[in-house]
């Protein structure tokens, strides 16, 4: 960030993920290294879930109607934030509020709009599928439209807590987080509101999904490993992640907690990548490590850790040369799951609490380096931070088709 700018921090954090439903928990199971377990839906297939909850005391409780499973992910963690923060509605003026978002995997399945796919499918083994119209026609849920919208989680959230401030949704895989959080603070540094909402949702646990990644040899069988020997894939999951933001002077106005300073992001295309594979050369991850860290040294940093062998040897690989092999590494994705759109807000959630706890958790199921990972990488216990290093995390994330991003946290000065 230009250092000529006033600086942004965050104030509040919410989370729903398979790990638990809110930062605490999500923290206590990455810092024991808890290993996510996959659970199988009536279809047999396996995911990371997020544990069931109810979505109460709504503002407008019939918006409930319009949100898809990813959309009340974020509505949770959003609201969860908002109130972390202290947050008072009758604080700012709508206009001042703004709203900021980025979503994964836009659309349903077909059996969540009409269920009479189902109904119809447990007939028999050889369904009649002219037998859809008639009484099946019936059970066509008529909001599916508005559900499978990608920016529908902002719009829902911004009506929920009458934020009519600026507003911009990210639909992509993950670094929209990034990319929702670059938004953000520049328009809050820009003075164009007083307080933003940064959010991500995703829910990647629908059939149509787990086919593509299954056919692509992505998904493991069990529960993921990342950066290990055993590795054999990633394991799909959905999530849901808020951060609230705020100028530094007016959170100290207001008495607000301040939980970390945002200290610049970075995104840059890797244009030898192609197709469904994250990192080409690694020029993206030297690009983004060196733009977001301006000369500074990470107390540690957080890999993106996909738990696919090729892909984090290729990370591994890019990272030890960006910022060498001395600073420790973890990753998150052992104890969460594979989340899309929702991974660098959440991930920068969980770096805020390592930060504040001093601590950096281990890899989740992280035993025996996979051979090729030269990495400082923590495994089995948790790591106490070298109160000598700079008290900052770097978060990395990558996107299918090459974009890598970093997010530079600092633990705000005078803490």
């Amino acid at each position: 960030m230009d250092a000529g700018l006033e600086p942004v921090v965050i104030t509040g954090m919410g989370l729903a993920s398979a790990a638990g439903l809110d930062p605490e928990a999500v923290w206590k199971a990455v810092l024991g290294g808890v290993t996510v377990r996959p659970e199988q839906d009536k279809d047999g297939l396996a995911g990371a879930r997020v544990p069931p909850y109810e979505l109460q005391k709504l503002r407008l409780p019939k918006n409930q109607k319009f949100l898809s499973a990813s959309s009340r992910h974020l509505m949770w963690a959003g609201l969860q934030a908002l109130d972390a923060a202290g947050w008072s509605g009758a604080a700012l003026a709508p206009e001042r509020v703004g709203v900021f978002s980025a979503a994964g995997q836009a659309g349903m399945e077909p059996s969540s709009f009409f269920p009479g796919f189902d109904a119809l499918a447990a007939q028999a083994a050889d369904p009649d599928w002219e037998g859809l119209g008639g009484p099946a026609a019936r059970s066509l849920d008529f909001y599916f439209p508005l559900r499978c919208l990608s920016n529908a989680g902002l719009a829902l959230l911004a009506m929920e807590i009458s934020a009519r401030g600026p507003s911009n949704n990210f639909s992509q895989s993950d670094t929209a987080g990034a990319l929702a959080l670059e938004s953000a603070v520049d328009s809050l540094q820009a003075g164009e509101c007083d307080m933003a909402i940064c959010g991500a949702f995703e829910n990647l646990l629908g059939a149509a999904n787990y086919l593509n990644y299954q056919q692509a040899g992505l998904l493991s069988p069990s529960a993921p490993r990342p950066f290990d020997r055993a590795a054999a894939g990633m394991l799909l999951a959905a999530a849901g992640a808020a951060i609230v933001l705020e100028r530094r002077s007016s959170a100290e106005a207001r008495g607000a907690p301040i939980l970390a300073e945002i200290g610049a992001v970075a995104t840059a295309l890797d244009d030898a990548a192609g197709g469904a594979e994250p990192i080409g050369t690694g020029r993206a991850v030297e690009a983004v490590c060196r733009r977001a860290l301006g000369g500074e040294q990470p107390a540690f940093a957080v890999l993106s850790g996909l738990g696919v062998p090729r892909f984090d040897l290729r990370e591994a690989k890019a990272v030890t040369e960006a910022l060498g092999p001395g600073v420790p590494c973890t990753a998150f994705k052992g104890a969460t799951g594979y989340a899309g759109g929702s991974t660098a807000i959440l991930e920068t959630v969980l770096a805020v609490c390592a930060l504040r706890a001093g601590l950096v958790p281990p890899v989740a199921g992280l035993e025996h380096p996979a051979e090729g990972v030269h990495l400082d990488l923590v495994a089995l216990q948790p790591r106490v931070l070298n109160g000598t290093a700079s008290a900052g995390a770097l978060c990395l994330s990558h996107s299918f088709m090459g974009q890598s991003a970093a997010i530079w946290l600092r633990t705000p000065s005078g803490s």
